[in-house]
């Protein structure tokens, strides 16, 4: 009895705890708008007025919505966990980390002052950032340096740079220069000037003797951190509380506001916490020693404000304790931090970041997300910041667009087990070389992955690597990347072990792959890449390693589908497919062996980057036009099309090059609000066209390009010369094909000419003089298919003269391949494209007279003729190569001297010749299986009969 009361008053208890529990810890939503007040209560009906009241009001699961508008903060608010911060139903919110300033009071011509003002990092006319009093003046921007004075660092610390004399004692001021090969910035106090010679203080290594070629010499140069450097409008100097500016007009006129914290949120040490759909304008949002936080659709810009750093390379620096130990600084006292993350297991998800003289993001700690976010316009200090600084453990950096850096796009040193995946990258080393998109040094990575990322379009001009593994790396698994236009596809310096390098693509680089130090590298296994550079010297090769398998270098683009527009699937047919090594990090492919290159055939090409779309932004050149197509073609018109989502511009610029010219030039404007453009009244030949946007900061880059031929007629086949779908030995450079040698061919696939015959070609061709008379061959349905049509190239002047010249073919209609070779000794010309029309039989071979390159002089030397194929089935081919107008005679006799077979051909042209012996060769006369085949060529130079013997199965 007494345990049944017992089980009654648990069971009452339990019913009374789930009852009640709800009600205790209901969450709550709060509500903050720009016309709330912060004496409501903060629902719906009667919202918060400010930011900070609201966050306050905050317990735990609870929730604030902030309402469409401008909320200005002007010191850190710091958050607490388990709650969420968010945008109310998708409404633009902008949280903006700056102080008004106002009551500014007059101190001298153009000079205004305010007091009690305790930091300053930037400061605001307009929402329009403004750099500090400087000599040159400068803009707070990436052009920086740009803007800098021309000076000379030397290896006493001292720099010469003209001008400065006329301030006097600038002691205390502090220098930033980039000197020499532009490797890293300098940054440092003056101690000491004399006339145009300052003295720099700082405690980098780079002024030693040896390295004066990357860091000193001659260079750019600005100067700050003193009130004499005010002397235009809009700068600004803080010292001790006070803030002074210069401005032409009256500064209580003007919209002026001041950055006086670095972060808008702080979330250290929180837990759990969503901050979604924010705009953070001017402040920056530090996750130390977070963990299980997200932010998620959010903008932050100027993340970090202008910094100053004692050494070159401040990051990662070796430092030594009082016992001589070496320890490494550890990233929370690093300067030029972004958007901050450490702890573990927090998202920065759809997020937009930009502008920022340091990081964009920095991460540290275990098992963080950087993922589908674009990162933007970073580094413009020029040191050992990135837009992207990640270290620690088991890190994803998936799916983000990272570009527009001053030197680096990633620096992932100290980083262990992580992946670097899905990215694209693009336009770094703007103002530095020797550097990476991404950059890792003195790391074991203990099998992180750096793969299927896009690396593309460098910015650097000397000395820049895709992927650049750095001395005293081990432990990575690089495969499957794209890397394309930069100097070195892939460097990897000594000592290095243990890493893959497989499966990669590497496109119009000047050197594949870089290696300083064969003497030190351990294990490095490199299969499956393809590349089409072979240019080498003792750093760079087409590929290396300590291992290497069916790696794949070729001359030309004709394996890939576009890749002008970035589009790196292999073509049908294409020589890579089905011929990689199986190894067991190639376990996905869908032929009989792995492909070599990024992208296997028959597979989707990936989604590489971010697929946020962030608007252009006030202040800055707009970004390029998307997806442009030729929507509508017609024989004197083409219309374009194309897409642009980010509003605030003026113009589109057209952009037009034909293949007669080298570089694009603007052809046409059109206003913002219109996404197309008819081109009419085209002259005959290949374009390719491109659309640019303006607004009144600049012109953005170029769209995608589109191609297209406009033809003189109405029935006519195009083929693109560099566009072919298999080659042999040649090269592909600005569109044109090169380097054509003896028995170098291209082809083009499946052709359909129609139903109407077509009996001529056309080509735009190069050639010299030295290289003309030499023989191009066209031939349906196989390298030695049947010779339809043949070409004697002729001098156009010079292989930068271009002529479109033609001849006739035997006519062909419907489905074929397309067979054109070469053939003569070496340089036979440039080639821009091929046209196969119907010209109801006007074209005719002609002997060529060319009084400026006459005919080389043909001594009587034997000509070389063949049968083919032999033995045969009864029907061959007489094959010879002359260099004249020649006439040949073919007779076919049987073991007893029996006439079989007797025909004489005429008027043959000069170059490879084929007759088709095919008459009669299956009738009764044809019955023995060994014959004799006379053959007899006269020329003007020759007269020679050769005997051969044909064998019939």
């Amino acid at each position: 009895m007494q345990n049944k009361n017992i089980s009654y008053i648990k069971s009452t208890l339990v019913c009374y705890f789930f009852l009640f529990v709800p009600l205790i810890s209901l969450a709550k939503e709060f509500h903050v708008s720009v016309n709330g007040s912060d004496g409501n209560i903060g629902s719906l009906s009667h919202p918060f007025r400010t930011i900070l009241f609201s966050i306050q009001k905050l317990s735990k699961n609870d929730t604030l919505s902030i309402h469409e508008g401008e909320y200005f903060i002007d010191s850190t608010i710091v958050i607490k966990s388990n709650c969420i911060i968010r945008n109310f139903q998708n409404e633009k919110v902008t949280i903006k980390l700056l102080r008004p300033i106002f009551n500014w009071v007059k101190v001298q011509d153009n000079i205004w002052k305010i007091s009690g003002i305790d930091s300053v990092y930037q400061l605001y006319i307009n929402n329009r950032p403004f750099f500090q009093a400087s000599f040159p003046t400068i803009s707070e921007s990436m052009n920086a340096f740009d803007q800098g004075n021309l000076a000379i660092a030397y290896s006493n610390k001292e720099i010469e740079i003209n001008g400065v004399e006329k301030y006097g004692d600038i002691i205390g001021a502090r220098y930033l220069g980039l000197h020499g090969n532009r490797i890293v910035s300098l940054n440092g106090n003056i101690e000491g000037i004399s006339n145009n010679r300052i003295k720099i203080y700082n405690n980098s290594f780079v002024w030693n003797e040896a390295y004066k070629l990357d860091y000193l010499g001659e260079g750019k140069a600005i100067l700050f951190g003193s009130k004499k450097f005010l002397d235009t409008h809009g700068e600004w100097f803080w010292e001790k509380g006070e803030l002074f500016f210069y401005s032409d007009v009256n500064p209580n006129e003007l919209i002026i506001s001041a950055r006086t914290s670095l972060n808008a949120f702080d979330l250290a040490n929180c837990s759990e916490v969503k901050i979604e759909g924010l705009t953070f304008f001017s402040g920056s949002l530090n996750l130390s020693k977070a963990s299980y936080c997200k932010v998620t659709n959010c903008s932050i810009l100027y993340p970090t404000p202008f910094f100053t750093f004692p050494e070159g390379f401040e990051k990662f620096n070796f430092l030594w304790d009082e016992n001589n130990n070496s320890y490494v600084l550890e990233p929370d006292s690093w300067n030029g931090k972004g958007l901050t993350v450490s702890g573990s297991n927090n998202i920065i998800e759809n997020c937009y970041v930009a502008h920022s003289w340091g990081d964009g993001i920095t991460v540290w700690g275990e098992n963080n997300i950087i993922r589908n976010n674009e990162i933007f316009d970073c580094d413009w200090i020029a040191n050992d910041c990135a837009n992207l600084t990640v270290t620690g453990k088991n890190q994803l950096v998936s799916n983000n667009t990272i570009h527009q850096s001053g030197r680096s796009l990633i620096v992932h040193r100290d980083i262990e087990s992580s992946s670097l995946v899905y990215n694209n990258l693009y336009h770094n080393g703007i103002h530095c070389e020797d550097l990476g998109m991404t950059a890792t040094f003195l790391t074991d990575g203990k099998n992180t992955e750096l793969a299927y990322n896009y690396l593309h379009d460098t910015k650097a001009r000397v000395k820049n690597h895709g992927i650049y593994l750095d001395n005293g790396n081990k432990n990575f698994h690089v495969h499957h990347n794209i890397v394309n236009n930069c100097i070195v596809g892939i460097q990897l310096n000594k000592p290095a072990e243990n890493i893959r390098l497989h499966n990669n693509t590497l496109y119009n680089n000047q050197y594949s792959m870089g290696s300083w130090g064969w003497d030190e590298l351990v294990n490095i296994h490199t299969f499956n890449n393809l590349s089409n550079t072979n240019k080498k010297n003792n750093l760079y090769d087409a590929f290396y390693g300590t291992e290497l398998d069916s790696n794949y270098v070729y001359f030309n683009n004709n394996i890939f589908e576009d890749p002008k527009n970035h589009n790196f699937q292999l073509r049908k047919n294409s020589y890579p497919i089905d011929k990689g090594l199986i190894t067991d990090q190639t376990i996905d492919f869908t032929g009989t062996l792995p492909d070599m290159g990024a992208i296997e055939f028959g597979t989707n090409q990936p989604l590489y980057g971010s697929d946020i779309i962030y608007p252009n932004e006030d202040y800055y050149t707009p970004k390029p036009p998307i997806k442009l197509k030729i929507s509508a073609t017609k024989y004197d018109s083409l219309l374009l099309n194309w897409e642009y989502p980010f509003q605030k511009i003026d113009s589109f610029y057209i952009e037009r090059k034909m293949s007669t010219e080298n570089t694009y030039s603007l052809f046409a404007t059109v206003s913002a609000s219109i996404l197309k453009f008819n081109d009419v009244n085209r002259p005959i030949g290949e374009y390719r066209y491109q659309v640019r946007a303006k607004n009144q900061f600049g012109i953005s880059d170029p769209s995608n390009t589109v191609q297209d031929y406009k033809s003189s007629e109405a029935n006519s086949i195009y083929l693109d010369s560099e566009e072919s779908d298999l080659q042999d030995g040649i090269s592909s450079i600005n569109e044109i094909i090169t380097n054509l040698d003896n028995k170098d061919w291209v082809a083009f696939k499946q052709i359909d000419f129609g139903d109407t015959l077509l009996d001529a070609c056309k080509l735009r061709i190069a050639v010299p003089c030295s290289e003309s008379w030499q023989n191009i061959q066209v031939r349906k349905d196989g390298i030695m298919g049947k010779i339809i049509g043949e070409y004697i190239t002729e001098n156009t002047g010079g292989l930068d003269l271009y002529e479109i010249k033609e001849f006739p073919i035997e006519p062909i209609n419907r489905v074929h391949d397309i067979y054109i070779k070469f053939r003569g000794k070496k340089n036979i010309g440039k080639i821009d494209w091929f046209e196969f029309y119907n010209s109801e039989g006007k074209v005719i071979h002609s002997v060529q007279k060319d009084s400026k390159c006459p005919k080389p002089y043909v001594s009587n030397n034997e000509i070389f003729v063949k049968l083919f194929p032999n033995p045969g089935v009864g029907v061959f081919r007489v094959n010879y190569d002359c260099k004249e107008l020649s006439v040949a005679n073919v007779q076919v006799f049987n073991t007893i001297g029996n006439k079989l077979f007797d025909h004489t051909y005429s008027d043959l042209h000069p170059g490879e010749i084929e007759l088709y012996v095919d008459s009669d060769l299956n009738s009764p006369n044809f019955t023995c299986s060994f014959y004799i085949v006379k053959v007899t060529i006269t020329s003007e130079n020759n007269h020679q009969e050769t005997i051969l013997k044909y064998i019939r199965l």
